[in-house]
């Protein structure tokens, strides 16, 4: 990214790299309290991935927004499936209360990023 704006997306996706680390360390916590193994590899995170990559693209900085959101959208659309297999397949309630409070952190950036998105469109950018 380069431009005037460069500091204020820096800080943007600074945010979101840090809110992400702090939630796959809670889920790795979560796995391992159940007794279970975590994922400790990239080569493992890549094969159990749920989003896709976009080798060879390099998008200005509102297109990197507009892919985030995307990504966001799909994730609480997955969070949705997986609650629900938790809750009637499973009934592991932990587990449900995990992925409600990750749904709900999701839902709240995604909104935040649409907002952004819709900010552009007006021709300036709110940060959040």
């Amino acid at each position: 990214m380069v431009g005037s704006q460069f500091h204020d997306y820096r800080q943007i996706f600074e945010s979101r790299y840090e809110e992400l680390n702090e939630i796959v360390d809670e889920v790795a916590e979560r796995i391992r309290a159940l007794g279970r193994q975590s994922i400790g590899t990239l080569a493992k995170f890549i094969r159990f991935t749920r989003l896709g990559e976009h080798p060879g693209e390099y998008p200005r900085a509102p297109g990197m927004i507009a892919n985030l959101f995307s990504d966001y959208e799909k994730i609480i659309r997955q969070l949705r499936s997986d609650l629900d297999l938790c809750r009637n397949e499973y009934h592991h309630i932990g587990a449900s209360d995990l992925l409600t409070g990750l749904m709900e952190q999701h839902e709240k950036t995604a909104w935040m990023l649409r907002a952004m998105l819709e900010s552009k469109i007006e021709g300036s950018i709110r940060l959040f």
